[in-house]
């Protein structure tokens, strides 16, 4: 009997090597959210082995089961409604199975409709991808990469010039996307991450794999970002866009796109020198405030923010202990202290500011601030080139 080989593809996210293999449209749509990392399939290491699979294998005998959870010594599954996967660990590379079953494939005309009214405009399977990035991968990859000591997340957007990077550190809704946005179509940066940027070893910020997640306000009274976001949309996205703004607002009207469709890939980078760590803050106050802080007080601020931006830490390590699954690293204390010791090492000598905002102020006198500050205390020195 024939049987069919799934196709296995490898990244590497900085130092982090991983592993997809699959079929069909959700494996699909996955190597296109992967699809700007660097091949790494020359490379025998993997610190990762993703698979996609119809159904989850039975856990083993005496696993601890709620309603959420199953978990035994090495291993667990998180059952909800809209995704279902299991990790486990053994002494080779770590496994995570995508149950792509909960995957339900609609009729047509009723997958439009769903699509139609999605915050996202998105089809079945791009959604199960969608949630398996924000509610797994992220949550995976962070805890391996904090375990490993090779780099850490933290929730940011970053861009580079010439080689050096800055990364906006700030709560959703502040201005960081916004801001972000507007330097790279607007200021002559280039684009490495939204969102959850990732800091290596050598100090190095590094593009995550990621789409953007661009909000209607995002590109409010920016032309130029408005039209390059809708470029090319079908008629029926363009009307679910209108419609859901009018209805819903441009706070809870979004779509998902690559760096390259809305910048260019000339204004796309995939790693730079760190050289100033910005975290931005909204304050009852009339005029923009930056002044230095310590490494350990943005990394208090980090702690605050980040774990709750990796798959919702909080509920998964208190998910984790109540099925006895003892993962290292995997509970919100471990990560934090993991997270600590890396950064303590790493973005000691980074300059670091915090950026007060007044509360009122909009998106070109944010932006523009931003700006002006990066040009007259961020050193940004042409990158030295090889004779």
């Amino acid at each position: 009997m024939h049987t069919r080989t799934k196709t296995l593809r490898k990244w590497a996210l900085g130092g982090f090597l991983f592993s997809l293999q699959g079929e069909g449209e959700v494996y699909n749509y996955l190597v296109a959210e992967f699809s700007h990392l660097p091949d790494a399939h020359h490379n025998p290491n993997c610190h990762l082995a993703i698979r996609l699979v119809q159904y989850l294998p039975a856990p083993p005998v005496g696993a601890t089961i709620t309603k959420e959870y199953i978990g035994w010594k090495c291993g667990y599954q998180k059952l909800t409604d809209n995704l279902k996967y299991q990790y486990t660990e053994s002494e080779e590379a770590p496994e995570l199975l995508l149950d792509i079953a909960t995957y339900k494939k609609n009729p047509y005309l009723l997958r439009r409709v769903f699509q139609f009214f999605d915050s996202n405009y998105l089809t079945d399977a791009q959604l199960h991808a969608k949630n398996f990035m924000y509610g797994c991968f992220n949550l995976v990859s962070a805890i391996l990469i904090s375990r490993m000591q090779i780099g850490c997340y933290f929730h940011a957007s970053s861009f580079e010039k010439n080689g050096y990077g800055v990364a906006l550190v700030a709560a959703g809704g502040v201005g960081k996307t916004t801001s972000m946005m507007r330097l790279v179509a607007h200021h002559g940066w280039r684009y490495l991450s939204d969102d959850i940027a990732l800091v290596g070893s050598r100090g190095e910020l590094i593009r995550t794999p990621l789409r953007m997640q661009v909000y209607g306000y995002n590109v409010k009274g920016d032309n130029e970002l408005r039209k390059k976001l809708l470029n090319e949309r079908s008629l029926l996205d363009l009307i679910s866009w209108n419609l859901r703004i009018f209805r819903k607002g441009p706070f809870r009207t979004r779509r998902r796109i690559h760096a390259e469709e809305i910048f260019g890939s000339p204004s796309v980078s995939d790693r730079a020198h760190c050289a100033a760590i910005i975290f931005m803050e909204r304050a009852q106050i009339s005029d923009f405030v930056v002044k230095r802080i310590e490494n350990s007080e943005l990394i208090s601020k980090l702690m605050h923010i980040m774990p709750n931006e990796i798959g919702d830490l909080d509920s998964t390590s208190d998910g984790l202990s109540l099925v006895h699954c003892e993962l290292p690293g995997f509970s919100r204390v471990d990560y934090e202290r993991l997270s600590e010791t890396f950064l303590k090492t790493t973005i000691g000598d980074i300059p670091i500011y915090i950026f007060r905002i007044p509360a009122s102020s909009s998106p070109d006198e944010l932006t523009e601030n931003v700006a002006r500050f990066l040009d007259q205390y961020v050193s940004l020195p042409p990158v030295a080139t090889g004779s």
